[in-house]
């Protein structure tokens, strides 16, 4: 009888072990105050919800939101025509003019064979353009934006009156976009892109799983891909990357010193690596755990 008792207990223990997951959510404490910090994707799939119930009663257990940018709290028509005015060519030139020949035979070869109208988009610049064929094909595959996770905090928070901060702006999101970079840099850039749509479906299903299973070390690894190939992109990722994230770190250090309680929601790359906010954080003197799950 006790050889069945010890057993039953082993295999409680087991039974616990395997199947505790880890959540792509923190909890970030110091001496004056704490927070929950959440990995986002800001493309999703509205059939991945409900999201786990930790991650909603943190949500539940916070004072206020804070997201990258309140999308919600801009003019959209104001904030599409300063992203035309940024991401168009003017005066007759278009994106021939500013990419080889080569890439110029492979944009055209995509645009092709999915459905798109060189003629139409040929005035976007490399940026731009990036963004429309990526918003173009994750729409194909069944992604939006509007049910990203940071969105759907927003609309939560929004119905809820719960107060809404910025760590950064969507204004300042844009600039940084659409600041101006060699030829060479924006062409490399938009080649990149141009590589990874046939395989998107596959690196967003490997995305979304390593978020779900709360693994930084996948997705960081996938945002920074491109420069393994093209390392003259390595600046511009440190630009979208790390820099930024010195900016947040601050940010939040002050959230962290007031009384109040944070539900921080920030894009999940942000999170990772030695420059990333967790290691940023724990830097900093703050005490940072993984919520795990159930």
């Amino acid at each position: 009888m006790r050889k069945i008792i010890i057993g039953l207990l082993l295999n409680i223990v087991f039974i616990s072990i395997v199947s505790a997951a880890k959540l792509p959510l923190w909890k970030i404490e110091t001496a004056q105050g704490n927070a929950y910090l959440l990995g986002s994707i800001h493309i999703f799939k509205a059939k991945m919800y409900p999201l786990d119930k930790k991650i909603i009663s943190a949500y539940q257990n916070t004072d206020k939101l804070v997201v990258e940018a309140n999308i919600k709290a801009i003019n959209q028509m104001q904030f599409a025509l300063q992203m035309q005015q940024l991401g168009l060519y003017t005066d007759g030139e278009t994106i021939a003019q500013h990419i080889s020949a080569h890439t110029l035979q492979q944009l055209k070869t995509y645009m092709q064979e999915n459905g798109l109208s060189y003629a139409l988009l040929k005035t976007m610049r490399p940026w731009f353009l990036s963004i429309m064929l990526l918003t173009h094909k994750t729409t194909l595959l069944g992604y939006d934006q509007r049910s990203g996770v940071d969105m759907h905090f927003l609309n939560r928070a929004t119905a809820e009156k719960k107060p809404i901060l910025e760590l950064e702006s969507a204004a300042m999101q844009l600039q940084l976009l659409s600041k101006p970079e060699p030829d060479r840099v924006q062409e490399l850039s938009l080649k990149a892109t141009l590589e990874q749509l046939p395989q998107l479906q596959q690196i967003m299903q490997k995305m979304i799983t390593a978020w779900q299973e709360g693994d930084l070390d996948v997705l960081l690894a996938i945002a920074k891909q491109p420069e393994k190939k093209y390392p003259v992109l390595k600046t511009s990722l440190y630009e979208l990357l790390d820099k930024r994230n010195i900016a947040m770190v601050e940010k939040i250090q002050h959230y962290l010193q007031s009384k109040e309680s944070y539900f921080i929601v920030v894009g999940a790359a942000h999170l990772a690596g030695e420059k990333g906010l967790i290691a940023l954080l724990s830097k900093g003197g703050a005490k940072v755990t993984q919520i795990m799950t159930p």
